[in-house]
């Protein structure tokens, strides 16, 4: 019996080699390697306008840097641009390596789900991807130079994703979270909003410049108009999407204070500005080392009322003052003056914030999931129109170094 098992073995494992080698266990050659990195979605007319940041790896002894390569094609489905993209070059686009999906603006007219319902129901695509919306188009955004990444599209990733966990001057979304919410009660989901932006044009740039050896001096020039042509990325602010639908959004501090309202927050920055210290109006940049949230949904007298706790502690990173008293980091104490001063100026971005989603009638917070949890008997006469009749009630308190 126990040879007859041994037998049995060695015939799985004769088999197991036959089917592997046979294909060279199904690797393609380097040269045939394509990986699809980054997928923007564009509209144009009655069709979509799919492009894909391809990298393409190099077959070289030595060590070399990947070339980047920006493909487009046209169809009336996703798939179906894809698709004409991969007859056109030879390509089978393996879409499980792209890991950002940038939305052109011209998508915004309508419902833009009917086009990533096929990025979040495909396999092809992983539910970890990270989505952005574009400032203009899609494909000019992915064809930029950048100075912080020779791609693009990770350039785009570090500033989108670069600590997520912890920063909050950037909404972090992917396919999931954004499907998510799109499926939701509520309907509502987020995008970050990436716009490009130019570098100053200084007359004279006396900065010192790395000089070209020999090999690289025929392509100095070409790497020079790369260099006057990169721009950088701003995406601190927020779309607000319902039902697929754009209808409004949030701009850097009321972003700020959104992600501050649910989630921990880190090496991050909190300006404080025209703070009276001594007779003088100060500005402040504080430095958060943590804070801790929480919120409440009642419903008092038939009234909802939603009450934020955000407790924040901070240190003085910097200011523009030579007040001697007023000492930076954890070396001093942090000025009364300049805490109660954040509080007002937070409390007042949070009470835009809520006024913005009662006047769209958005259920920014996800409060209609806390209506239904915590207060069910509620839930069929406000699910509808909940921030019509919600009261807020926010409570802010920043502590500093002492």
């Amino acid at each position: 019996m126990k040879f007859l098992k041994s037998r049995i073995f060695l015939l799985l494992l004769c088999l197991i080699f036959v089917f592997f080698f046979s294909n060279d266990f199904g690797i393609i050659s380097v040269e045939k390697t394509a990986i699809v990195v980054a997928l923007g979605i564009d509209r144009e007319d009655d069709e979509y306008l799919a492009t894909v940041q391809v990298s393409v790896p190099q077959a070289s002894t030595e060590t070399t840097e990947n070339t980047k390569a920006i493909i487009s094609g046209t169809g009336k489905t996703i798939a179906g641009a894809l698709n004409k993209i991969a007859n056109e070059t030879g390509w089978y686009l393996k879409l499980s390596f792209c890991n950002l999906i940038i939305i052109g603006e011209s998508m915004f007219s309508s419902n833009i789900n009917d086009a990533l319902d096929y990025c979040a129901k495909s396999l092809k695509i992983t539910y970890s991807a990270i989505m952005a919306a574009a400032d203009g188009k899609a494909n000019e955004l992915l064809e930029v130079a950048s100075p912080l990444d020779k791609i693009s599209s990770f350039a785009l990733q570090k500033v989108l994703l670069e600590e997520h966990s912890s920063a909050v001057n950037v909404t972090y979304v992917d396919v999931n979270t954004f499907t998510k919410g799109y499926y939701s009660e509520c309907g509502v989901s987020f995008l970050p909003l990436i716009k490009m932006i130019s570098p100053k044009d200084d007359k004279e740039d006396n900065s010192v410049k790395p000089q070209a050896s020999k090999q690289d001096s025929g392509s100095g020039s070409e790497q020079e108009q790369q260099d006057k042509n990169a721009k950088s990325f701003d995406a601190t602010t927020t779309l607000i999407f319902k039902k697929g639908n754009l209808i409004g959004s949030m701009e850097e501090m009321e972003t700020f204070v959104f992600n501050m309202l649910k989630k921990s927050a880190e090496k991050s920055y909190y300006p404080v500005d025209e703070v009276e210290i001594q007779g003088e109006k100060v500005d402040f940049l504080l430095n958060i080392l943590g804070n801790k949230y929480n919120r409440t949904l009642k419903v008092v007298n038939e009234t909802p009322t939603v009450t934020f706790t955000e407790k924040v502690h901070v240190v003085v990173e910097d200011h523009d003052t030579s007040i001697p008293s007023i000492a930076l980091g954890d070396q001093g104490v942090t000025p009364e003056e300049v805490l109660r001063k954040a509080e007002k100026d937070f409390s007042q971005t949070a009470n835009d914030l809520f006024n913005k989603a009662k006047e769209l009638n958005a259920d920014i917070f996800d409060l209609i999931k806390d209506l239904y949890r915590y207060n069910y008997d509620y839930y069929g006469k406000f699910k509808d129109n909940l921030y019509r009749h919600l009261k807020m009630d926010i409570k802010v308190e920043f502590i500093g170094q002492k």
